[in-house]
């Protein structure tokens, strides 16, 4: 093997881990954004129940209680939800689909300085 085939899979290795460490910062974000559905669902929520109080009660007990069950599902599934709407690959540079060579492209180097 010589120098330049070494310092290739040199690289790749180096790649292989920038990938895996930024695959753990998708799921960390993804998360963190289920998490954040949770607060601002309920506070929106409570938001609107507050200052819209005549309406809330105009709606009465039975659709009061409907619209806290929804809500409540919603809170529940709101991780899911997030991962469905954020787990898309083309969101994504380091799983997008646009090819191998796409991705280096992007990020290539020359010697040890940025392009």
């Amino acid at each position: 093997m010589d120098n330049i085939d070494l310092a290739k899979s040199i690289e790749q290795e180096k790649l292989a881990k920038y990938k895996k460490e930024m695959e753990d910062v998708r799921k960390l974000f993804i998360e963190a954004t289920g998490a954040f559905f949770v607060i601002w669902y309920n506070s929106t929520a409570m938001h609107y129940v507050v200052s819209g109080s005549q309406n809330s009660i105009s709606l009465g007990k039975d659709q009061l209680t409907q619209l806290k069950a929804k809500l409540k599902d919603l809170t529940d599934n709101a991780e899911r939800c997030a991962d469905d709407f954020l787990s898309a690959d083309s969101l994504w540079c380091h799983s997008s689909s646009k090819g191998e060579d796409n991705y280096v492209s992007a990020y290539s180097q020359y010697g040890s300085k940025y392009p």
